[in-house]
């Protein structure tokens, strides 16, 4: 390292020339210096080249930050004569990111396991999610329903499901709403609806 900007301070903790005459690889995460030897590499083959990549640095307090960084490896006769790396901790984002990934794994968990039939639509009636207790109320599988209209609204009742299509978009839920559902066999069910 020949050179700190005054944020690294402010990213990564240390004082902006306390890194000069370092190792870079001293600071990457063991898992991810392959993609710092893979940016060396490249930049070689092919200097001037910008490339993007995430690596996850050590902090002065010996945490891990994921950054996201730009590399570029300028010319010999340039004035840098090296790589040029710009970053950007990213930690939180992708802590946020992986904290989510876990919250609708769960969710899907739970509602894949529901003895309820839940199934979710767009607000043009077209289904996006469909259970296994779906599947075993109204004899469909996901991939005959997903992404096309509901099967299981009867002619007569279409004109109700779509004005309750319309109230969701308006933000009117509907609770326990008795109707008559259509199985894929053609058998007619008395079903309660509860939107969310």
């Amino acid at each position: 390292i020949r050179y700190g900007s005054p944020s690294l301070e402010r990213t990564l903790g240390y004082p902006q020339s306390a890194l000069t005459g370092t190792a870079a690889y001293d600071l990457v995460h063991p898992d991810d210096r392959h993609r710092l030897e893979e940016m060396l590499i490249k930049g070689t083959e092919n200097p001037g080249a910008t490339q993007n990549f995430e690596l996850r640095l050590r902090h002065r307090n010996q945490t891990w930050r994921t950054m996201e960084a730009i590399g570029k490896r300028f010319e010999r006769e340039s004035q840098v004569d090296g790589y040029v790396l710009n970053s950007r901790d990213i930690t939180e984002r992708k802590r946020s990111e992986e904290e989510l990934r876990k919250a609708n794994d769960t969710l899907r968990a739970v509602i894949e396991a529901s003895p309820l039939a839940i199934y979710s639509l767009d607000l043009d009636g077209n289904v996006r999610s469909w259970n296994s207790a779906a599947e075993k109320m109204f004899g469909y599988s996901l991939n005959e329903v997903n992404y096309g209209q509901l099967p299981i609204v009867l002619s007569e009742d279409e004109a109700s499901f779509r004005q309750r299509l319309q109230d969701a978009a308006n933000g009117q839920l509907a609770f326990g709403i008795e109707q008559r559902a259509q199985t894929r066999d053609g058998k007619t069910i008395d079903v309660s609806v509860w939107n969310a």
